[in-house]
């Protein structure tokens, strides 16, 4: 029996959750979509606080080139890559959150950061790319003189879980813990959280026919289960950040094509 409740977004079929972003003061996610079958690209934001979804109607006319590197509170950040086997980043745009309309498109950047004051580029000149910082609303650069050293590139407003490989102390020691609550063994690699009064953990067990299955719990410091759930089944291989924490809610991804979310209190 679970103990805490799941609110769900799924999506249709054929398209795959490829990436997520949040802001790093705001409770928006948006979410890139690609359905491969068709080669095409969709956004959609959602409203955490509210657990509610946004918008879903933001299109490109070649999108399937494009993909989502960052946002801010007001603006979205995209890449445009090259058509080819290998694609290479070409432009960086951006987009406001509120109209959808564009702002500025500047070639031969690739995005890097986004901070309270402007937005980190590479510019590639002089057949080398060098760090240029704009203003997030115009895309004009501004003066060379901010330090570039206090920027933050590891998003961390987002608590994301420790990964263990197979044959680690570390793991060795979840696998022991997962025997003795559970009575099972885990393979492979697990991901592990300690955040609050909560143990989270995702692990990975075989199949019949030795493909991997994927699943998540969610304990109290007193090793009580309170919630489980199977976050694929089949797979080939295994996923690294399965799961993150942001706004003081768990937020996973299940079975490629479903955002699930739960709010987690302070304490238990």
């Amino acid at each position: 029996m679970n103990h805490l409740e799941k609110k769900s977004f799924l999506f249709e079929d054929n398209y795959l959750v490829w990436k997520i972003i949040k802001a790093k003061n705001d409770n928006l996610l948006v979410i890139e979509l690609r359905n491969p079958a068709e080669l095409y690209t969709a956004f959609v934001c959602i409203d955490l606080n509210k657990q509610e979804i946004i918008w879903d109607d933001l299109a490109f006319e070649d999108t399937w080139s494009i993909s989502i590197s960052g946002m801010s509170n007001e603006n979205l950040f995209f890449t445009e890559f090259t058509d080819g086997q290998i694609p290479e980043a070409k432009a960086v745009f951006s987009i406001s959150l509120e109209t959808k309309e564009m702002g500025w498109y500047l070639e031969n950047t690739i995005f890097e950061a986004v901070t309270d004051e402007y937005v980190l580029l590479k510019e590639y000149i002089d057949d080398d790319f060098q760090n240029i910082c704009i203003n997030e609303f115009t895309g004009e650069s501004l003066e060379n003189s901010i330090d570039l050293s206090s920027i933050d590139l590891f998003d961390s407003h987002i608590e994301f879980p420790l990964q263990y490989e197979e044959g680690s102390d570390y793991f060795n020691t979840v696998n022991a813990f997962m025997h003795n609550k559970k009575g099972i063994s885990i393979i492979k690699a697990c991901d592990y959280l300690e955040w609050n009064s909560y143990i989270i953990i995702a692990y990975y067990q075989n199949t019949e026919n030795k493909a991997l299955n994927n699943y998540i719990i969610i304990l109290n410091k007193m090793g009580k289960v309170l919630f489980e759930d199977q976050l694929g089944n089949d797979l080939n291989g295994i996923a690294s950040e399965s799961f993150f924490i942001a706004e003081e809610k768990l937020i996973y991804i299940k079975d490629k094509r479903e955002i699930s979310t739960i709010n987690l209190t302070s304490t238990l």
